[in-house]
């Protein structure tokens, strides 16, 4: 998913590039070389966050990974655009052009990492799909965790059959 939202942060700034007449030479492909670094940062923070979500559905997973790793994403998005905003009052085209290029990319990898990426995560990321299937999970859950007792408790409810074998569950 993070591959994907890069590859269309990059097409979009090709776009941009074509937009402000800015040509592709050295300095163009080094600024959009650090594009890469930073259109990968949003959208890999908040999947990683998704990932390590204890919550069982999606949408949970989703609602936490944006109150946890939401507004760290925004502050790095911002401070990196106050960080940079001094080139847009420079003369040299070569920083207006990183300038261009930059704002573009953080502008695009905060919409993306902040909208895009969690609206598929909660259609297609891993999890259930709704409350009754997680809660039915975290029952087997229970189950299996609390293996022993029900054995046990098969074991008291099912006697010896007729050839004297006891049928016992693998635990």
């Amino acid at each position: 998913l993070s591959t994907l939202t890069v590859a269309m942060i990059d097409l979009l700034l090709l776009g941009v590039m074509v937009l402000w007449g800015v040509r592709l030479h050295c300095m163009t492909t080094v600024t959009l070389l650090i594009a890469l670094g930073l259109a990968i940062d949003y959208s890999c923070h908040l999947a990683h966050a998704y990932e390590t979500s204890p919550l069982p559905t999606m949408l949970d997973k989703v609602k936490h990974a944006c109150s946890t790793m939401g507004l760290s994403i925004l502050n790095a998005g911002v401070s990196t655009l106050l960080g940079t905003g001094f080139l847009a009052f420079s003369i040299t085209p070569v920083f207006r052009t990183v300038f261009v290029l930059v704002w573009n990319t953080v502008l695009f990898g905060l919409l993306a990492g902040l909208m895009v990426v969690p609206v598929i995560l909660s259609i297609m990321g891993g999890g259930t799909k709704t409350r009754k299937h997680s809660n039915r999970l975290l029952g087997m859950m229970q189950d299996a965790a609390f293996g022993q007792e029900a054995i046990h408790d098969w074991r008291a409810h099912h006697p010896v059959g007729g050839s004297g074998r006891r049928y016992v569950p693998m635990a």
